[in-house]
């Protein structure tokens, strides 16, 4: 899913620097975004106090939703929490 590395944390700034996240009611991601640019969300998101949710997707990529600030609601399966705490 190459179009998912395209949404990277300079375009996360770029989009708060619009606005868009002070106006946002809650902010969804899913594990296929790259782990740096999921940080960059859950960070900003935190800054702005606006909730943000994680989709794990699958167990290889739900790890890169486990580490930094958290997050409001994760939605992970048996195994994709497995792997998002390093037990997997």
């Amino acid at each position: 899913m190459a179009i998912f590395d395209e949404v990277s944390p300079a375009a996360v700034g770029a989009a708060e620097a619009a606005g868009v996240l002070s106006g946002a009611a809650l902010a969804v991601c899913d594990a296929n975004l790259p782990g740096e640019t999921l940080r960059s969300v859950r960070e900003r998101c935190q800054a702005q106090g606006v909730p943000a949710w994680l989709e794990p997707v699958s167990v290889a990529k739900a790890p890169r939703g486990a580490a930094g600030a958290p997050w409001h609601l994760v939605s992970p399966n048996w195994d994709e929490l497995q792997a998002m705490l390093g037990s997997a």
